[in-house]
């Protein structure tokens, strides 16, 4: 399993998309909800367009799409998607999107132990800040 935090790294994440067998992904999606309601989708959505100035600007959809097109695409995908407040860089964490990450982690846990994967929590959890991510893709505690 691998933990990686997307944020907004664009068409680098295709590496890790393509070899990933199984893709659980959870991020904030604007589905036009309520703010903190949480939507579970079965799949990604996976489409292409044409205008592009940087490989920075594609979207995760886009990211998707890529790897589809070229046959690589993980067998099995899940998005878990929070409404945000607001859709702008360096939006501040809503109170309703906060007081949604219990049910999130619950629907995370229900996605991975049908996947066959036996999740555990920590006594302590752990705060995913850039580092803990790395040391975790590294093969850290």
């Amino acid at each position: 399993m691998e933990v990686v935090d997307g944020g907004t790294q664009g068409q680098t994440l295709l590496t890790f998309v393509e070899r990933a067998d199984r893709l659980l992904v959870l991020d904030a999606v604007d589905f036009g909800l309520q703010p903190g309601q949480l939507l579970l989708r079965d799949n990604v959505p996976a489409y292409l367009t044409a205008q592009k100035i940087g490989p920075h600007q594609n979207s995760f959809s886009e990211v998707m799409g890529l790897a589809a097109l070229r046959g690589t695409a993980p067998s099995s995908c899940a998005l878990i998607g929070v409404q945000p407040a607001a859709m702008t860089l360096a939006a501040p964490l809503s109170t309703p999107v906060g007081e949604s990450f219990e049910a999130a982690q619950s629907m995370a846990l229900d996605i991975l132990r049908q996947w066959g994967v036996v999740p555990s929590l920590r006594a302590q959890p752990r705060h995913l800040s850039a580092a803990v991510l790395d040391t975790l893709v590294q093969g850290g505690v």
